[in-house]
């Protein structure tokens, strides 16, 4: 499965797959000679991992906004 086709499943942008890649959130995939990002499908489950990561930072930018910050 290719980048895109992760981040469609996820529900979220190749750029947010690649932003959790170097935050070191999400670890690199295998690389074609293309330099395609090749993802296996195993057990783990990477759609539910970057749906889990995409909470998780959500709510790190909810804990830092400031005071009456709606947004």
């Amino acid at each position: 499965m290719r980048i895109g086709e992760l981040a469609a499943l996820a529900g979220v942008s190749t750029r947010t797959v690649r932003h959790y890649h170097r935050l070191g959130l999400l670890p690199e995939p295998e690389r074609r000679a293309n330099g395609y990002r090749v993802y296996g499908l195993s057990a783990d489950a990477p759609e539910e991992l970057v749906r889990e990561l995409s909470a998780r930072l959500q709510a790190v930018r909810h804990d830092r906004a400031p005071a009456g910050d709606a947004g």
